[in-house]
């Protein structure tokens, strides 16, 4: 869950008034799904298993769909470098690995 109240400073939030906002975490299913419609081209650039895992990576974080955005750009970066033809779970993995070694 997020809660932006939470990380507010005490002077935000009592000048806001409001009550906590809490979004529950987007499934990865779902998450695919909001890659299929922000970005219907994106079987020219991806292999399908590698939207999956791109999914299934950013649920296990936490379902930010703006961490979904970003790191599915940088897999379009790095690709336009590339001459491979479809972006495969490999390249997924190559952007998530700084990431996990803390230099991301």
């Amino acid at each position: 869950m997020v809660d932006f109240a939470s990380n507010m400073e005490s002077k935000s939030k009592s000048r806001i008034k409001f009550n906590s906002v809490i979004f529950a975490p987007y499934h990865y299913e779902e998450l695919i799904q909001i890659v299929k419609h922000k970005y219907p081209d994106y079987e020219d650039k991806f292999n399908e298993d590698s939207i999956i895992f791109l999914a299934k990576k950013i649920a296990s974080i936490n379902s930010d769909v703006r961490l979904l955005e970003k790191y599915y750009n940088e897999a379009l970066r790095r690709h336009s470098a590339s001459k491979n033809k479809m972006i495969q779970i490999k390249d997924i993995q190559a952007i998530f690995a700084p990431q996990e070694k803390g230099i991301f």
